[in-house]
């Protein structure tokens, strides 16, 4: 056998795991969601909450039922006093997230409501109140119509290079969508299909997470987790 022959056949042994792992994200779609003004994701994924001990949740509830008596009687500020503070002594109640959300948003404070609305939804994405909590941080959150949010733009290089097989710079491309955009869910859903087909599990696995966390009411949620459970595992 030549020299050249050995070297192109021991470079093709060495590629053909990069080899199959391209023709596997040629198979699989990517989301492709453009990012609109309108659509810009708003709830941020926070730290998460320590458990409070009995005693503070006990107050917590006291706390809550002198909020919802003072609501009733038309006092809308030390409602929200009262929620807040019970909300502080609970951070791990989504109900108490929720009447909060909407003491702030009684009187006319829609960044408070923004933020507590997105904790509740952190804490409780499959709610029965949770489509009303997405829809009121799309009102309050009121997000500019004016120019294309600049990820956009590497976010078409990297799809024209995903479509033409050139996954590397797609990954890269995704890299510079993401650096501009942080809090855009698709973005490393899709940079996490290509990693994975090229065999980097483990970072992957990480813009997998950060997806299920930038988008915990995601339809495909499931499919998700699974996917980064078996990321996890060691390759047989």
């Amino acid at each position: 056998m030549s020299v050249r022959l050995a070297l192109i056949t021991a470079c093709g042994i060495a590629l053909s795991p990069y080899l199959a792992g391209a023709q596997s994200v040629a198979r699989e779609p990517l989301k492709r969601a453009v990012l609109s003004a309108a659509l810009r994701p708003v709830c941020l994924s926070g730290p998460v909450a320590s458990a409070p001990s009995a005693a503070q949740r006990a107050r917590a509830r006291q706390l809550a039922q002198r909020g919802q008596q003072s609501a009733i009687l038309g006092d809308r500020a030390s409602a929200r006093e009262e929620l807040r503070q019970a909300a502080q002594l609970d951070p791990t109640d989504p109900d108490l997230a929720y009447q909060l959300a909407r003491a702030h948003e009684s009187v006319g404070a829609a960044e408070p409501a923004v933020s507590e609305y997105c904790r509740f939804l952190a804490l409780a994405p499959r709610a029965p109140e949770a489509s009303e909590a997405r829809d009121r941080v799309a009102a309050l959150a009121r997000p500019s119509m004016g120019a294309e949010p600049a990820a956009n733009g590497p976010w078409r290089q990297a799809l024209a290079a995903y479509d033409a097989g050139r996954f590397v710079d797609a990954e890269n491309a995704f890299s510079r969508a993401i650096s501009v955009e942080p809090r855009w869910a698709e973005a490393y859903y899709d940079r996490g299909v290509i990693r994975a087909a090229r065999g980097a599990r483990e970072d992957a696995r990480t813009d997998f997470e950060q997806y299920l966390r930038l988008k915990p009411e995601a339809d495909d949620r499931p499919a998700v987790v699974a996917r980064v459970d078996a990321l996890g595992r060691m390759p047989a």
